[in-house]
């Protein structure tokens, strides 16, 4: 593959659009990272509640997962936001 080439498929190919706007992305780690103290949270309450053991293992395991996705969201916001300064 050539130089030429290679430059007439770079200037052909369509622009990537970010989804989130690099802008709000710092403003949504911070709601997602509270949002999953919250989750997370929640869950250790559960666990040390009076109930039953599988209603409590239901109900830990649903915010936790909850709890992880935010979390998950939090970290990808916030390498980006912060990455690009970098």
């Amino acid at each position: 593959m050539g130089y030429k080439t290679l430059i007439k498929e770079h200037l052909n190919t369509v622009a990537i659009e970010p989804v989130v706007p690099l802008i709000s992305q710092t403003k949504l780690a911070i709601l997602a990272s509270i949002v999953a103290i919250i989750f997370v949270t929640l869950a250790i309450i559960v666990s040390y509640s009076k109930k039953q053991f599988v209603y409590k293992l239901t109900v830990y395991t649903i915010l936790s997962i909850i709890g992880s996705l935010f979390l998950a969201m939090a970290t990808i916001f916030t390498s980006n936001s912060f990455g690009v300064y970098i």
